[in-house]
């Protein structure tokens, strides 16, 4: 529990430091909010390159916001503790029957394998 606390509040740390950070938000980016058509002041984001290799990415950053989900950086938080950052769940297409001709008949599924509780 330790552990899991010193990293939110790691994550947390980042994400407030990372907002005082400045970068142009680049065109595609711009571009695709027009697209969606979304008011300029709907939305808000900083993206931070893990290996610190370049600035982050902001808009809007020092606005208060109310959170898509707080959740999720928990999630984050405990599978990078219990998994580690070099860990890949892995999925997989499965057939029913094999492909005749390039056509594949009957059922698809859809393995997913990224949850650990899984078996």
């Amino acid at each position: 529990m330790r552990q899991l606390m010193r990293g939110l509040l790691l994550a947390c740390t980042a994400l407030l430091l990372a907002g005082c950070a400045t970068t142009a938000v680049p065109d595609p980016v711009q571009a695709a909010l027009v697209a969606q058509g979304l008011p300029a002041d709907s939305l808000g984001f900083v993206l931070q390159p893990l290996d610190g290799s370049r600035s982050p990415l902001q808009r809007r950053a020092d606005e208060p916001m109310a959170p898509g989900s707080t959740m999720k950086l928990v999630t984050a938080t405990v599978a990078l503790d219990r998994l580690g950052i070099n860990h890949r769940g892995r999925t997989e297409l499965l057939a029913a029957s094999a492909p005749a001709s390039g056509v594949i008949e009957g059922p698809l599924i859809l393995s997913g394998g990224a949850d650990p509780d899984l078996d």
